[in-house]
């Protein structure tokens, strides 16, 4: 079997580089499982874009992923949800300065509110616990499932062809370029092996390339407020409380987070903690008004994959078989950055130049490519 690319992983972020180069090349695509159905299916769906790339001021970045949702809501029954998002900044912690080390850019979209505005304007915060926040305007969230097939559908319809239930189990090389994938049921050949493998991308390359990532476990937790949140409450997360926030299209409350590195991901519980579930609870009753009370309705927890500095890794390196491309270690952000990492992987597959920067994911930036790194919580917020 033969094919222009191969990708491996049918995830979000493979099925947006499958969508981006499904009319140009002969692309078919290799997912051991069904299609978005474990790290895409499990993330809570958050677009926050200004917020993940804002630090590291890449406007470009940012405003590319966010007119990408914009333009592709109502595709193939996706939809995206506007919300604004705020990063609180609770009374116990305002004089912490780890919540401001790295200011936001003076962006448009970035705004800082006083106790007064949050209470005029998100009436459903609890100001006697909040002293400040940084509003993001910019934002919103999809149904994970949702999003990704409908790129799927999009890939499929241009002439992607999807393997589910199809393990990669090795990548090929000859003469210092790639030759293919190797499965259970045959051999692909290939001019283009694009690794977008989640967490298991490591073990897949560990004999061609090293890379430096490892599996954590994240939780999320859906409680049922006494009063609908509906369109009262935005996105969020607060810093120090390793938690993050969105209202859900039913009125109900999802709260995520408490991720920790995870050496033995296949043995890990797709259950969310007791603990994290009481921690949830305790959140909700302290920085929410009419959220008291509430009752847990649903809970899961999933594998993603981390690197050292928490950024993904989208690049083709110098130093590895022509032909390979790395779009890996999304650390929780996989939905928001995979129109980001379609368009990279689409010029580097093009030989185009860049459209958007390509340092900040690029795999040289690590020093070292050992996986024993110490493992950052993004959802932490510290």
């Amino acid at each position: 079997m033969t094919a222009d690319v191969v990708v491996v992983g049918a995830g979000a972020v493979g099925c947006a580089i499958s969508r981006e180069l499904s009319s140009d090349y002969r692309v078919r695509v290799l997912e051991r499982g069904e299609v978005a159905q474990e790290a895409s299916a499990l993330g809570a769906g958050l677009i926050t874009t200004s917020a993940s790339y804002g630090i590291m001021n890449l406007r470009p970045v940012a405003r590319q992923a966010i007119e990408f949702f914009n333009a592709y809501d109502g595709t193939a029954g996706f939809d995206f949800v506007h919300r604004p998002s705020l990063e609180l900044v609770t009374t116990d912690r305002k004089d912490d300065n780890s919540t401001s080390d790295e200011p936001y850019p003076d962006w448009p979209e970035i705004n800082q509110l006083n106790v007064a505005t949050i209470s005029e304007q998100y009436p459903r915060i609890n100001t006697e616990t909040i002293a400040s926040a940084t509003e993001f305007t910019d934002t919103g969230f999809v149904d994970t499932y949702d999003f990704s097939n409908a790129l799927k559908q999009d890939a499929a319809a241009k002439g992607a062809v999807f393997e589910t239930q199809t393990a990669a189990t090795e990548i090929h090389s000859k003469g210092g370029e790639i030759s293919g994938v190797k499965t259970a049921d045959g051999a692909y050949d290939a001019d283009y092996v694009i690794v977008a493998a989640g967490w298991r991308s490591e073990a897949l390359l560990r004999k061609l390339y090293q890379i430096p990532l490892r599996p954590y476990r994240t939780q999320c937790v859906v409680v049922e407020p006494a009063v609908s949140v509906d369109n009262q409450l935005p996105m969020g997360w607060i810093p120090g409380h390793r938690a993050y926030f969105r209202p859900t299209r039913d009125g109900n409350l999802l709260v995520g987070g408490w991720s920790l590195a995870e050496d033995t991901p296949h043995e890990a519980s797709n259950q969310a903690d007791e603990s994290f579930k009481e921690h949830v609870t305790n959140i909700v009753d302290t920085y929410f008004i009419n959220c008291q009370k509430t009752d847990v309705v649903d809970h899961w927890a999933g594998i993603d994959g981390a690197t050292p500095d928490t950024m993904p890794i989208i690049d083709a390196p110098d130093d590895a078989p022509d032909g390979l491309i790395l779009a890996t270690g999304f650390h929780g952000r996989g939905i928001m950055t995979a129109p980001i990492a379609a368009t990279i992987v689409g010029d580097l597959v093009r030989e185009t130049e860049p459209s958007l920067p390509t340092e900040p994911f690029a795999v040289d930036r690590f020093k070292s490519r050992s996986q024993q790194f110490p493992f950052i919580s993004v959802s932490a917020g510290e």
